[in-house]
């Protein structure tokens, strides 16, 4: 009603970014979709800190699709906007660049602190980073205080977070004490109502399984298909 009233396309642009970003997150991805190009339609002739916020989210839902080459040409330009940083740091997560990926989630730790809701994406993916560095102690570390912070802070998605990292830390580091805390980060993503993170989470508990008992393992990724 305001966007009627007074016009402002910039702000419309704004808020349909933010809303797509909540769709995609609660696994709405049509409508995701038709609310991110309509805030890049918006935005076109905007100033740049407008318009990088649907280019991101946009960049973000390609991502969880599958289609990286888009994401990374939706983000060409602007690769530094503040709200790019994690999804350019999956990027180069991707692409196995990790040392450049842990310096972007860094470089906006750096920023946003370490205790805020913002953080708690960037703090999975520098241990997802130091995962794939072979540094699994130090990322089930992380992951640990990412899920305290959390408790402390009554904040869910960062606890899921924080006990998702650790998991797939222990579980790379061969830890029986793995599945307990995917456990834990899938019945939070499921409570929140994030059917992709929930499928991820999945998916890790699969690959913790496989030798263990590959059975449950085979039933665990195919939920994560589904």
């Amino acid at each position: 009603r305001f966007i009627e009233r007074y016009g402002c396309p910039y702000l419309n642009a704004t808020c349909r970014a933010h809303y797509g970003g909540v769709l995609v997150a609660t696994g709405n991805w049509h409508d995701a979709e038709e609310e991110l190009i309509a805030a890049l339609e918006l935005s076109e002739n905007a100033l740049p800190a407008v318009r990088g916020e649907a280019l991101t989210r946009l960049a973000e839902l390609r991502l969880a699709q599958g289609r990286l080459e888009e994401a990374e040409w939706l983000l060409a330009g602007f690769e530094d906007h503040e709200a790019a940083a994690p999804v350019h740091a999956r990027i180069l997560l991707l692409r196995g660049n990790l040392s450049l990926a842990a310096a972007t989630a860094r470089r906006r730790l750096g920023v946003v602190g370490e205790n805020r809701l913002e953080s708690a994406l960037l703090l999975e993916l520098l241990g997802e980073v130091e995962i794939g560095q072979g540094q699994v102690e130090v990322a089930a570390e992380r992951g640990r205080k990412l899920a305290e912070l959390g408790g402390t802070l009554d904040c869910r998605v960062m606890l899921a977070r924080g006990e998702r990292l650790r998991g797939h830390a222990l579980s790379d580091g061969g830890d029986a004490e793995a599945k307990g805390h995917l456990e834990v980060a899938l019945s939070e993503f499921a409570r929140l109502g994030m059917p992709f993170e929930t499928a991820r989470t999945r998916l890790l508990i699969a690959q913790a399984l496989r030798e263990l008992d590959p059975e449950v393992a085979r039933t665990e990724a195919r939920a994560a298909l589904a």
